[in-house]
């Protein structure tokens, strides 16, 4: 089933790639623009903010001097990928169609925001438990020796497969905010109890995903930093709206009653 969920999500996507473009292109121009324009006030490259973001390296000096214009950016990438997130919940669930940019309904996109930020806090503060548990079962066998190194690929998977189940039980409400239906946490997490399994598989897959991406994005990287950085940014958003889809498939299947090709 978990597969199934997947591979309707990024159909979705491919079959629909015109307004999967539409949706997603518009509006990450203008991040794209309004980024460069943030990165030219302050002494930060661009190889260090995407450095920074993905936390790799030490905080350099000039990096940590600009940790304003890194969260500016960071809060402008959250809020045009909501924009990105509504419009997809919208087209898939009431058959909104694109123009050349998405509609921006301002009150459903701000009011999203704050429910996605919301649920990744409690989301964050609720995982903390499992990962102290994670940490110190896995922790001796990442100290150093040969398998080093795939015990901390195992750890990160199963952090992140944790971390995307519970996120697929809750952030259900998310598109039923996009639409104008609201849902409460209870029932969100109610609806989706009777497909937990198939929910964790997902979950499970996704994650993999992930991690394929984050190899391919080092390998990448290793050759050329901005080839990486393109690769990093065209697959992170590829993989963001494959989730979104599997929220939105999940929510017409248990909310809706559609069913499942």
């Amino acid at each position: 089933m978990g597969g199934r969920i997947v591979q309707h999500a990024f159909g979705m996507i491919f079959r629909n790639l015109s307004e999967s473009l539409k949706i997603m292109l518009g509006p990450s121009l203008i991040a794209v623009a309004i980024f460069y324009l943030l990165v030219g006030t302050s002494n930060v490259s661009v190889a260090q903010f995407f450095g920074a973001m993905q936390m790799q390296g030490g905080m350099d000096p000039s990096v940590a001097s600009a940790a304003p214009v890194i969260l500016m950016g960071l809060i402008l990438y959250f809020v045009i990928f909501c924009w990105i997130a509504v419009a997809w919940h919208r087209f898939v669930l009431l058959e909104e169609y694109p123009g050349v940019l998405p509609a921006l309904p301002l009150a459903t996109v701000a009011y999203y925001a704050w429910r996605s930020f919301g649920l990744a806090v409690l989301l964050t503060v609720g995982s903390i438990p499992v990962l102290m548990i994670l940490g110190l079962a896995l922790g001796p066998m990442m100290m150093g020796g040969a398998a080093s190194g795939v015990v901390e690929l195992i750890f990160g998977l199963i952090v992140t497969t944790v971390f995307t189940y519970f996120w697929f039980r809750i952030a259900i409400v998310l598109p039923a905010t996009s639409v104008g239906e609201p849902l409460s946490l209870r029932e969100g997490w109610g609806a989706t109890a009777r497909m937990s399994g198939a929910i964790l598989n997902t979950a499970f897959i996704m994650s993999l995903i992930n991690l394929v991406l984050t190899l391919v994005v080092s390998i990448v990287g290793s050759v050329s930093g901005l080839l990486g950085q393109a690769v990093y940014l065209g697959g992170t958003l590829l993989i963001l709206l494959a989730g979104v889809s599997v929220l939105t498939t999940l929510y017409g299947h248990l909310i809706e009653g559609r069913d499942l090709p």
